[in-house]
């Protein structure tokens, strides 16, 4: 995304990265996310955002799992969102939903073990 097809108007663009994950709803895109979720951008429909993060936590559940390393040991912290930082964004309820708690530094979710 971003060579062939353009980024959404009005958004800060993403960094293209290793182990990024772009999510998307009905061929556009809904989120970007760094490795780890560490930066996330978020575009279109709000209702998406909650259903987009969970589809990349079982993502990187699933790659921990295939290449043998425990899922409970991922670092997994969202800092900013948009740009801003994540507990100043619409973002925030929706990861408490999903089980991240706040940190000093952002929002940080832990996997369970089982």
């Amino acid at each position: 995304l971003g060579a062939v097809l353009p980024w959404p108007d009005g958004t800060e663009l993403p960094k293209r990265s290793a182990d990024s994950w772009t999510v998307f709803l009905g061929g556009m895109p809904v989120l970007w996310a760094a490795p780890r979720l560490k930066t996330v951008a978020l575009f279109g429909c709000e209702d998406a955002w909650g259903g987009a993060v969970a589809a990349v936590l079982d993502a990187m559940e699933d790659r921990a799992r295939a290449q043998g390393r425990s899922w409970a040991l991922e670092r997994i912290e969202v800092r900013s969102v948009n740009g801003r930082a994540v507990r100043e964004g619409p973002l925030a309820p929706v990861l408490a939903g999903l089980g991240f708690v706040p940190t000093p530094d952002g929002m940080r979710f832990y996997p369970k073990p089982y």
